[in-house]
């Protein structure tokens, strides 16, 4: 593709109105197949986003704390097993750029909160105080992974959810209609 813009490439005094007259309007149901069949997954698939629960993470020992950092007496940041960081907003604006995305071997959980935290305890001359339910890497590993589920019977109930439905219906009336 070229450098130019669209700008530059088309112009507005050449745009032409659209003659809706020659527009042919097609119902969904009456669709060529691949065509509805990607309404269908699509629709289906933002259905099953705009439902979709996230788990519980409370209690869960990935995102329990790991580490705090000190400095003077004071906690400037906490971290969760699973690496994530917790520091105060004037904090974070201080260290963007500064924390490591992910541990040495290219991953996440107790590993990169701690190379984090010493991290953090190293810029600003403090410690590293471990919490109780720091986990190792190898038991953060072990642990199931948290899998988000669809509420089926909310999506069911949803207004789209019942147009879908509605559509199909239609689309096997068109079917048989095409068969006869």
């Amino acid at each position: 593709m070229s450098d130019q813009t669209l700008s530059t490439r088309y112009s507005i005094k050449d745009l032409q109105p659209i003659d809706m007259s020659k527009v042919k309007a097609i119902k969904l149901s009456e669709a060529p197949e691949e065509q509805f069949q990607n309404f269908v997954r699509s629709t289906e698939s933002i259905l099953k986003n705009s439902h979709m629960i996230m788990p519980n993470t409370a209690g869960n020992p990935a995102y329990q704390d790991y580490a705090r950092v000190m400095v003077n007496g004071k906690e400037v940041a906490r971290l969760e097993n699973n690496g994530m960081l917790e520091p105060s907003n004037s904090l974070a604006v201080k260290l963007d750029g500064l924390i490591p995305n992910q541990s040495a071997k290219g991953g996440t959980g107790p590993e990169l909160a701690k190379l984090r935290a010493e991290t953090i305890a190293r810029l600003l001359g403090g410690s590293v105080v471990m919490a109780d339910t720091a986990m190792t890497q190898a038991r953060y590993d072990a642990l199931p992974p948290l899998t988000p589920k669809v509420d089926y019977e909310a999506m069911r109930q949803d207004p789209m959810y019942l147009a879908l439905q509605e559509t199909k219906k239609a689309r096997l009336l068109f079917l048989a209609q095409q068969l006869a």
